[in-house]
């Protein structure tokens, strides 16, 4: 689970209770991310029952938070008639992405993309964090000294158990 996809997750929940579902392949980044909603590994798991089951009809909005569009026809597949796909994760360019027009036209199916962000979102987001209304801290997994930097960048690197890591002196 990247941070982006958590951070989305923190936004949707700020004014009301919302159930959000997470999807990632990876088992300790999700079992991280249990206190944020109802995690999904995608590869042992078939997130369309699982969500469907506690739905009924899907979900209203699915933010795909990867660079990776092969999500996207997932994307399809759990968001309700009428409900929103928003394209956040920055796709590698020449990224391909198929589907079928019809399908998204019969079920109006909205896709939005977000690109880079403006002054006036930055100010809001630094405001919530300030605030208090986000706490970021929540993304922290790992906090090392800075004579332990090499395991910090191992770790951020393998991606395995690390959402962010913070090096202290």
């Amino acid at each position: 689970m990247k941070p982006a996809g958590l951070l989305s997750a923190f936004l949707s929940q700020r004014d009301i209770n919302l159930v959000i579902f997470l999807l990632d392949i990876n088992d300790s980044r999700l079992d991280f991310v249990k206190k944020f909603g109802v995690p999904i590994n995608s590869l042992k798991e078939k997130p369309e029952e699982k969500i469907k089951s506690q739905t009924k009809i899907g979900v209203d909005l699915v933010i795909i938070a990867t660079s990776s569009m092969e999500v996207f026809d997932q994307a399809l597949k759990l968001v309700r008639k009428g409900g929103k796909i928003l394209i956040f994760g920055v796709p590698p360019k020449n990224s391909p992405i198929t589907y079928d027009a019809n399908y998204v036209f019969a079920n109006e199916i909205t896709i939005l993309t977000s690109g880079y962000s403006i002054r006036k979102e930055v100010e809001t987001a630094l405001e919530l964090i300030s605030s208090g209304k986000i706490d970021v801290k929540q993304l922290i997994s790992h906090r090392l000294p800075i004579n332990e930097s090499q395991k910090a960048f191992d770790l951020a690197h393998k991606g395995e158990k690390a959402i962010k890591i913070v090096i202290t002196s």
